[in-house]
């Protein structure tokens, strides 16, 4: 699980480089090239938009809802990701990783119980981000605004 949350962060983190390059050159290429990708970012292909994986992500996650199955946290995945996510965990799943409330089962997509880092960079409070640096005696991770706003169904 931990691959995968570092993956789809690692993916996420390059999509929104890619997407800054133009507006903020010099910083973007510094981050790129200590991330360790290989040549300029400035040379490299623009994010792509697939309408047809966006249309089958939102059937899916409105045939998700219909079964009173919510997602959650899902602004820091592309489509891609939390489609692969949802084919992968979600549907095959007999036993989900819910909370129930109102009627409605929640899926947590950022792993929080496993990992708290998305969760703490991209959705946390400054109240919840302080009492964790307490608790833990650590910074928090950077705070980032998540790179893929949806305006998911909720119960």
């Amino acid at each position: 699980v931990l691959r995968l949350e570092q993956s789809i962060q690692r993916t996420s983190i390059k999509s929104l480089l890619l997407m800054m390059a133009p507006l903020a050159p010099h910083i973007s290429e510094e981050l790129w090239s200590r991330l360790g990708y290989g040549y300029s970012i400035h040379q490299q292909d623009w994010p792509k938009f697939d309408a047809e994986l966006a249309k089958e992500l939102w059937n899916l996650i409105y045939m998700l809802f219909d079964k009173q199955i919510v997602l959650d946290f899902t602004d820091h995945l592309s489509d891609r990701e939390l489609y692969t996510l949802i084919c992968r965990d979600i549907l095959p799943s007999r036993e989900k990783m819910l909370a129930v409330r109102n009627g409605y089962l929640h899926w947590d997509c950022a792993g929080i119980d496993e990992d708290q880092e998305i969760w703490l960079r991209y959705y946390a409070t400054d109240e919840e981000r302080e009492c964790w640096e307490i608790a833990n005696d650590k910074n928090a991770p950077l705070h980032l605004d998540p790179p893929y706003e949806r305006d998911m169904p909720t119960d």
